[in-house]
């Protein structure tokens, strides 16, 4: 384990970088919400699929508890896609992200409540910085009624999310990466598909275009964001891989700039910084 332990800065990294790619790209694709996280899960799933029959040859067959953990975290996995980018066609992509980021609240709240995890003052005070640079970067926008619902459904993918990290981090304690993985994202498509079905969704005869920026999304901010930070929720607490996930509305606000030709204004520079500020007071 200590010499796993030894790559976590370089797996962080990764997944910081990969994970602020989802904000812009998925901002590109003309599809449903429910359709874009469907493929996105699904193309993850089928990716992880030839290591997982690998691993099971090897081991053994999921257990039932973790059946029931990767089911249960299916769940809020869906409803946090499905809200999340939902979001992005209500508001700004800044506001989105950040506002999406702001699990670490949550995470502090609910991991005390469910895991008897309480967190430190170190903690509480990065916190409060980081929810005061989010509210900066928002207060810069010009606010109407379709943005404050883009705004809520964020803030919704921020608890959902914060709920699945939580669930996350009570399975890697006990099971792999890519076994816990894989069964979750084959439940989480089948969530999906299931929410597709109900809402007669469209999910075919769209241009390719979308389809190769769902793919992209599937390789860069899921297989390899998403699962640097489930990976390293076997040795870091929800709490202070939530604060680290707060990384992504920097990242995507650069990539922003580089994909449109987005300049952020001083609100979301000043924001930004004091986000940093935390998540740096979070790990010294």
């Amino acid at each position: 384990m200590t010499e796993q332990r030894t790559f976590l800065p370089l797996v962080i990294i990764t997944g910081i970088v990969s994970i602020s790619f989802a904000g812009p790209v998925t901002s590109m694709v003309a599809m449903p919400a429910v359709a874009i996280a469907l493929f996105r899960l699904s193309i993850s799933f089928i990716i992880l699929l030839p290591f997982f029959i690998r691993e099971i040859t090897n081991s053994q067959f999921p257990e039932i508890k973790l059946i029931k953990l990767s089911l249960l975290a299916s769940v809020f996995l869906a409803l946090h896609f499905i809200f999340w980018i939902s979001s992005l066609k209500y508001t700004s992509v800044t506001s989105s992200v950040v506002l999406v980021t702001t699990n670490p609240l949550f995470v502090g709240i609910l991991s005390a409540l469910l895991l008897r995890e309480r967190p430190g003052k170190k903690l509480i005070i990065a916190i409060s910085i980081v929810l005061l640079g989010g509210i900066i970067i928002s207060s810069g926008e010009e606010i109407d009624s379709i943005k404050i619902k883009g705004n809520l459904l964020a803030l919704a993918g921020a608890v959902m999310a914060s709920l699945y990290i939580i669930t996350t981090r009570k399975a890697r304690q006990n099971y792999s990466l890519v076994t816990y993985t894989t069964v979750l994202y084959l439940f989480t498509s089948g969530i999906l598909l299931i929410a597709a079905l109900i809402s007669d969704t469209k999910l075919f005869y769209y241009p390719a275009k979308n389809y190769l920026l769902i793919l992209f999304l599937a390789i860069v901010p899921q297989l390899l964001g998403h699962n640097s930070f489930n990976w390293a929720l076997k040795y870091l607490s929800p709490t202070v891989v939530a604060i680290l996930i707060l990384f992504e509305p920097i990242g995507a606000t650069i990539i922003s700039h580089f994909i449109f030709g987005y300049i952020p204004s001083t609100g979301e520079i000043i924001g930004s910084a004091l986000i940093l500020t935390g998540i740096l007071v979070s790990l010294i």
